[in-house]
């Protein structure tokens, strides 16, 4: 139902002081922590890191809905993301806690499509954020460049 998609659009955007600014983008990836930062895999700290994947989200809800698609997946897996932080935040403080978890527990899986009793696989999830992550970063790299065709 169409009020419903709104209502939806509406919350994960948040109240009109909170509308999308690339300076609390910026804030927010300069706020993220990390528990290992001397691991290789260079994983952030979980809650930090939702954090800042919210604020994309913003950003692309902002761009218009051309880009509702990429919002909504942004918006799904960093809540999905943030639920297994909420269910144990001790063990979930990372991104590599949480993969590790995962990983030992043989739940992890980023192919087509597998689910864990309860909810998709985190490790999956996380590489869908990093290549939602991937696209911003690319985006923003093309919207920066001069065209020397521009007549400005």
């Amino acid at each position: 139902d169409l009020r419903s998609e709104i209502a939806d659009m509406l919350s994960a955007v948040g109240t009109s002081a909170e509308q999308f600014n690339f300076e609390r983008l910026l804030v927010k990836f300069e706020s993220v922590t990390y528990k290992y930062p001397d691991k290789a895999d260079g994983l952030p700290d979980t809650a930090p890191f939702t954090d800042a994947m919210n604020t994309v989200s913003m950003l692309f809800s902002h761009l218009g809905s051309g880009f509702y698609f990429v919002r909504r997946d942004i918006t799904d897996k960093t809540a999905l993301i943030d639920a297994y932080y909420r269910d144990n935040p001790t063990q979930h403080a990372s991104l590599h806690d949480l993969l590790e978890r995962e990983i030992a527990a043989g739940k992890h899986y980023i192919g087509k499509s597998r689910f864990t009793a309860t909810r998709p696989s985190a490790s999956r999830t996380l590489w869908r954020l990093f290549w939602a992550v991937k696209f911003l970063y690319l985006l923003l790299v093309e919207l920066g460049r001069d065209d020397p065709a521009s007549p400005s």
